[in-house]
Order: structure tokens, then sequence, then C-alpha cells
């Protein structure tokens, strides 16, 4: 089941979608409903069924993306697994990074996965910083950007040195 809570207290106009994909990203259903989540309320959206899609390709390599947005804002995002996380069988997710310096002295960093990337992070070295969002799953060939806000100002050559990216796949070596 899917259920979308409110906890403002305004009713919101949302859109929810989801899409169920392998971890390559060939996608097995999707779909999207338009709502309006009423004030301090919690309601149900709809009812999944993937009893079939789970036997036929099993339910360690189908996972469940789950996007709300509010307008073309991204108000919250999910996954489900049918499987407990060590039993996922992931691949290298072969993250790419494109690395953009503000004029403030902020990083936006721009990441991307050939394949699904689950609890994706990123290290900044030594350097204490502030992320606009630290830990995202990603999907394949579905950007992501992140604002970083590093305590101290960095020279994109420091920032090249220092910056790592990690997700799931990288604790299983």
């Amino acid at each position: 089941e899917l259920h979308v809570s409110n906890d403002l207290l305004d009713d919101k106009k949302l859109q929810a979608s989801w899409k169920l994909i392998d971890l390559k990203g060939i996608v097995f259903d999707k779909g999207m409903k338009s709502i309006t989540a009423k004030a301090l309320s919690s309601e149900k959206l709809k009812t999944l069924n993937y009893k079939k899609l789970l036997a036929e390709h099993g339910d360690r390599g189908l996972q469940l993306f789950l996007e709300l947005k509010d307008g073309n804002k991204t108000v919250s995002s999910n996954f489900v697994s049918f499987v407990r996380p060590k039993h996922i069988e992931l691949e290298n997710p072969k993250i790419e990074k494109t690395i953009k310096q503000l004029k403030n002295g902020d990083i936006k960093l721009t990441i991307k996965s050939k394949t699904v990337a689950l609890w994706t992070w990123i290290e900044l070295g030594n350097n204490d910083a502030k992320f606009s969002d630290n830990f995202v799953h990603l999907y394949p060939n579905k950007a992501q950007t992140i604002v970083i806000s590093p305590e101290k100002k960095l020279t994109l050559k420091e920032i090249n040195k220092v910056i790592k990216v990690s997700s799931l796949f990288d604790t299983y070596e």
C-alpha cells in the first residue's frame, strides 16, 4: 500500500509517482496520481500487487522507487526493496560526478549512476561541510544534484582531490 502523509497546516496539491524497476533500470510498472493531501492527515493512495512480477523476475533484483512532488520540486522520495539489503544483487553503479564551484564557495555536485545505487553518500576528505542531502538512492541515468557548503573555502583542484562518492555496493568490497 502506498500512503501519503501531510504534516503541514494546509492542504497540498501533489503528484505521487512510482516506478518498479530492475537494477539496470528496466521499467516493469509505473504510475502517477495527482492528489490533494489534506492538512495534518495520512491517507492510502493505492495498493500495488507485484506478486506475479516478483515470481517471474525474482525479489532480489526488483526495486520500487517512490516520489512525491509539489510542482517541479521533489518533496519526498524513497525506495522499497522486497528483500533485505544484503540480499540485493547489486552491481557496480559506476557513479559519475560533475563538480561545479559556485561563486560563494559552495560546491554543486551532480551524480548519476549506470545501475541502481542505494544509500549513496558523499565525503569531502577531512573537511567539515554541510550537504543539502547526503544519503540518496540513485536509479539508473537519473541525475541528482547536491549542494555542499564546506566550512573553509576549497579550490576546485582541492575539491577534486578529496571528494568521494560511495554507495552500498562499495561496502561489499
